[in-house]
């Protein structure tokens, strides 16, 4: 015999059957479908509770929206039904009236699913810095000599005048102040001041007579904040860019991370500019 139990639920259509078992033993039958549009839902999860809410078992649909399960004989069952993008569905108390076997339907009413927020980053190529475009344009010519930050950052210089020294050409003298030096290049026998150019404008070495007043590159700038350094040591490699009536023993051309106006302009007075 076949009957229609009723549920209050309206996402339920709940059908109840009886058939021949096995003692002690329910078997539930049944099929999960879409709410009106009649469509089998797959992989629901269906659990089967008793009237404490204890669950008895838990079963997925199949390809047809079918699942199965046999469990211990009780007075009466609850079915429970989840899938995301469904809303959940608990039946009322279904009735074994000592029946063996039910067959049932459940119904699921669509609901919508809230998705996370989809952050899209999209990553532009570096472009370079507009600062050392010059600076590896004429490191290509391979005129003068040139010092990379990768070369810096390997070396790790105390002063910046520690990194120049090791240039060809390159005498460096002490100012009498602490270990600030004073760089030189050899022009045949003898060795004259470098023309220093920081970011792009000549540092003003001398401010004040005497060798004490030399505003020089370690008091300027710090290793930690060079982006390239170009040594020219004759007049004849210095770029036109660097040619200045200083120049003439040769160009010491300092590119740094902030790529601002140069220093050349402190009082000897004057503190260092801050230690990047």
């Amino acid at each position: 015999m076949r009957y229609q139990v009723i549920s209050w639920i309206s996402s339920a259509a709940l059908l109840a059957g009886a058939a021949v078992g096995v003692s002690g033993q329910v078997t539930i039958v049944g099929t999960v479908l879409e709410n009106k549009a009649e469509i089998h839902i797959v992989g629901v999860q269906v659990e089967i509770l008793d009237p404490q809410s204890r669950r008895l078992a838990t079963r997925y649909t199949d390809e047809n929206g079918r699942f199965e399960a046999k469990v211990p004989t009780v007075e009466a069952y609850r079915l429970r039904a989840s899938r995301m993008g469904y809303v959940r569905t608990t039946t009322p108390l279904l009735w074994t009236d000592g029946y063996t076997q039910l067959h049932l339907d459940i119904r699921l009413d669509p609901d919508a699913v809230v998705l996370a927020p989809l952050e899209v980053v999209a990553r532009a190529r570096a472009r370079p810095s507009p600062v050392l475009e010059g600076f590896h344009q004429r490191e290509q010519s391979g005129i003068g000599h040139f010092i990379t930050r990768r070369e810096v950052e390997q070396r790790r210089p105390t002063l910046v005048t520690d990194l120049i020294a090791t240039v060809p050409g390159v005498h460096l003298e002490s100012t009498g102040r602490g270990l600030s030096r004073v760089i030189y290049l050899s022009r045949g026998t003898r060795a004259c001041p470098a023309q220093i150019f920081v970011d792009g404008r000549p540092l003003n070495p001398r401010t004040a007579s005497g060798p004490g007043a030399y505003l020089t590159v370690d008091d300027a700038v710090s290793p930690g904040s060079i982006e390239g350094i170009e040594v020219y040591s004759g007049l004849s490699t210095v770029p036109a860019e660097f040619l200045t009536p200083e120049a003439m023993c040769g160009v010491v051309a300092i590119w740094t991370r902030r790529g601002g106006p140069s220093h050349g302009t402190l009082p000897p007075d004057s503190k260092p500019p801050e230690q990047l």
